[in-house]
């Protein structure tokens, strides 16, 4: 009997991705009708009045979504119901993944030899990073670097039903789904750039300044030449989703830490037994979690945090023992008073259930908290960015630089405000970009008073277009002052973005791995940014009486970011730094976005499964385009 013909395929593909979308019941009774006279399923009688089975069985009998099986528990919600609480178990979705879609989890390859080559190129560079990591600790006699998966788990929360939050936890592969395509077309990553370190930085490092010297950009490409992160592609082909928990299961139950639990029991076998895939043995090892540090917090049960430092004086950072006297959080230095103190002491009063993740050893030397890795997305453009920006306009519109010299013209702050924001539309036009943000408002800069420490709540991308235009409008402000004693602030203002572009420029034009002399030039923008922004923040309070600038916790965590790097960098056999990118989060928020919305979609009392059957459809056709396109 023949099947059904390519057109055919290809429009029960596009209707299952309208569903997958997440389509309300009446556009589903418009599916079920159209596919029945254009794709000829006689199964879908259309006498029915429950059109979302109806959709079910549709996806089910064309193939239509990824066949991965979801677990299920009972569990009482916060009304004293029982529901059944669904998610998929790692060890099923890698399996799947692995047999089905090898080229997800091997950087684009579906050759598994050569994925295992990917492999161990990843986890001989992450050693030099993280020697510790049990995978170099213990012998064992069927894992090795080349079948062990290298992954992150990462969690947050995304906008749910009635204003509630919704939990989506995933894992990813550290290999973007790129690397494959690059090392085909001799794509590199570790030469293109025009990384430029200055004297000081250079000396530090014990290196010459200036650019990448041409015996190191001229050597011979390795496979870290073209590994790639996962910041690009299309999100669902990087990010898997394990399980989304409405609000109320979340907030007023402990169902989330369960099914941590489970998560993290499944990783535990993944990496000490494994698992089979076409009589390959395959095992999975764990390089941190993601996540901001209000989900930290959450999941880690962190006694020690920004979040609940109660007092001046207290230690106040997970990694560290920051923010006492002696160890001033503050501090950005080359040697900061707090680098000796790294992972001395669980900042947890009992172990959490993301402990049991097979990471470090188990003992005594373990630092278990260094899972927790940090997210520069967080830390930078939805961080310490935000405020930088949101001080910056406000500061600027306090000194006079978007004034009307025309008496009859208001000079309130809103209004000045409002000229800013004219400037800045000005400058996307110019450049041809166009930001998501719609004003300026006193609100949206988090700054209702004057005593307030303003911060721009704006998303991530639009913080990059906005220190673009802020490292023009300095520029022009530093070149025509409206007083001559604003120009060190000015100065100070337009090399911190400057900074800013410098270090992205670097993060995103290259791969995972960074060679020493680019990893210099990322700390040597940090460092200066770090300094940039202290410097606003003194001069703000004591030369302007202004409040802006705030000292942070993400301030703290750019600091670490940049300790680390200089860490690697002492020692002369590491030849190759990680990306920071690698444990960012930017394309994680993507994923939370899209299946929170799905969430919305479906019956409150199935969200845990239908959010999840939606998802792996979506999926289905997400891949399916992508090996079209191969």
């Amino acid at each position: 009997m023949p099947g059904p013909d390519r057109d055919e395929v290809y429009l029960a593909e596009e209707y299952a991705e309208i569903i997958a979308d997440g389509a309300p019941a009446a556009r589903l009774q418009t599916v079920h009708r159209e596919a029945r006279s254009l794709v000829g399923d006689k199964s879908l009688s259309g006498k029915g009045n429950n059109h979302a089975r109806d959709t079910r069985r549709f996806i089910g009998r064309w193939g239509l979504t990824w066949k991965v099986p979801t677990r299920s528990f009972p569990y009482l919600d916060g009304n004293e119901d029982t529901v059944m609480v669904h998610y998929i178990s790692p060890i099923d979705f890698i399996g799947f993944l692995l047999e089905k879609a090898p080229e997800l989890l091997f950087g684009g390859s579906e050759s598994h030899a050569q994925g295992g080559q990917q492999l161990k190129s990843f986890w001989d560079n992450y050693e030099k990073f993280h020697p510790t990591h049990r995978l170099f600790q213990e012998v064992h006699p069927h894992r090795t670097r080349s079948n062990t998966l290298c992954v992150s788990f990462h969690g947050d929360e995304g906008r749910g039903l009635k204003k509630g939050n919704t939990a989506i936890l995933m894992f990813e592969s550290n290999i973007g789904v790129e690397t494959a395509e690059n090392m085909l077309k001799k794509r590199r990553l570790d030469n293109v750039c025009d990384c430029k370190l200055n004297h000081s930085t250079a000396k530090r490092f014990r290196t010459n300044s200036g650019y990448m010297p041409a015996n190191v950009r001229n050597s011979d490409a390795v496979p870290a030449s073209y590994e790639t992160h996962n910041t690009k592609s299309n999100s669902f082909l990087t990010k898997f989703c394990l399980a989304a928990l409405p609000n109320n299961l979340c907030k007023e139950t402990d169902a989330l830490d369960v099914v941590i639990e489970k998560v993290s029991q499944d990783f535990r076998l993944l990496f000490e037994e494994g698992l089979e895939v076409k009589g390959q043995p395959y095992f999975v090892g764990v390089t941190g979690l993601k996540g901001d540090l209000k989900w930290y917090e959450k999941i880690a049960g962190l006694k020690r945090c920004f979040n609940r430092q109660i007092g001046s004086g207290l230690e106040m950072c997970h990694e560290c023992g920051a923010g006492t006297p002696e160890k001033p959080f503050e501090d950005f230095g080359h040697d900061p008073s707090w680098g000796n103190s790294l992972y001395q002491q669980r900042p947890w009063d009992e172990p959490p259930s993301i402990a049991m993740i097979p990471f470090e050893p188990e003992d005594a030397r373990g630092k278990p908290e260094m899972v927790l890795r940090r997210d520069i997305f967080h830390n930078s453009k939805v961080g310490i960015l935000r405020d930088y920006v949101g001080s910056s306009i406000l500061l600027l519109v306090k000194l006079g630089y978007w004034n009307s010299e025309d008496p009859n013209e208001s000079n309130r702050r809103e209004i000045c405000l409002e000229r800013a924001h004219a400037s800045f539309l000005f400058w996307q036009k110019t450049v041809g970009k166009r930001a998501a943000l719609r004003s300026f408002t006193p609100s949206f800069l988090n700054a209702k008073t004057q005593s307030d420490f303003g911060w721009i709540s704006s998303k991530g991308s639009d913080t990059t277009l906005l220190v673009k235009w802020l490292a023009i409008a300095s520029q022009g402000f530093l070149n025509d002052p409206v007083d001559p004693s604003h120009l060190r602030m000015l100065k100070h203002m337009n090399l911190s973005a400057r900074c800013v572009l410098g270090w992205q420029k670097v993060l995103y034009s290259h791969g995972n791995w960074l060679r020493r002399h680019c990893a210099m030039a990322v700390y040597q923008h940090i460092h200066e940014f770090l300094g940039h922004y202290n410097a606003l923040a003194f001069f703000s309070m004591y030369s302007f009486q202004f409040t802006g600038f705030g000292m942070k916790s993400k301030y703290h965590m750019m600091a670490h970011t940049k300790h680390e790097i200089s860490l690697l960098l002492q020692d002369e056999s590491v030849e190759w730094v990680p990306n920071p990118l690698i444990f960012g989060a930017e394309m994680n928020e993507d994923v939370i976005g899209k299946i929170a919305r799905l969430s919305r979609k479906v019956s409150a009392k199935l969200t845990t499964q239908r959010t999840l059957e939606l998802y792996l459809t979506k999926c289905k056709a997400i891949h399916t385009r992508y090996r079209r396109r191969k």
